[in-house]
């Protein structure tokens, strides 16, 4: 793929990873999903920093879409751009959707993420998402950290949108 067109690699990537969580396909994550790694929801972060604690953020995040009933996971990018003059980082945005048969397992959601090309792949350094923890599990508890009330640490390409007035 030419590394000309951001976004063409940026949704090349969500594809792959969104796939290989529904497979569960713990060798291609653990290529594709550096380390440390920072976490964010609308309820806190967490820094991932051993193998031991991205894939137990993978399982507790699997088997969240599972108890939602989902039968797919699928990711759209949006925006992403290059942000170093080497092409060697991007930045992007996308709406994660988890699906249940034709209909939502969830409402749909913006995710802000950073990939950075290492020994010849692109790979996250973590994920921002604007949802709550209890519609979807991304935050290993035992590692969550405050509140979410600054900009991401990692991956926000640009401003997060506030989130809606809780009613």
């Amino acid at each position: 793929m030419s590394q000309d067109n951001a976004k063409a690699i940026y949704q090349a990537h969500l594809d792959t990873v969104s796939q290989a969580l529904w497979d569960l396909d713990m060798p291609t994550l653990l290529r594709l999903l550096l380390l440390p790694a920072t976490i964010g929801t609308r309820n806190g972060h967490i820094q991932l920093t051993t193998e031991g604690q991205m894939r137990e953020m993978i399982l507790s995040t699997r088997k969240s879409l599972e108890a939602l009933g989902a039968t797919a996971y699928l990711r759209h990018a949006e925006h992403a751009a290059f942000s170093n003059a080497e092409r060697t980082e991007l930045r992007g945005r996308h709406i994660s959707y988890a699906l249940s048969g034709g209909s939502f397992a969830m409402t749909p959601f913006s995710s802000w993420q950073t990939l950075v090309l290492q020994d010849g792949a692109w790979c996250s350094t973590g994920i921002e998402a604007d949802l709550e923890e209890r519609h979807l599990r991304l935050l290993v508890p035992g590692l969550l950290r405050a509140p979410n009330t600054a900009q991401p640490q990692s991956c926000a390409a640009q401003a997060r949108p506030a989130p809606a007035p809780k009613t």
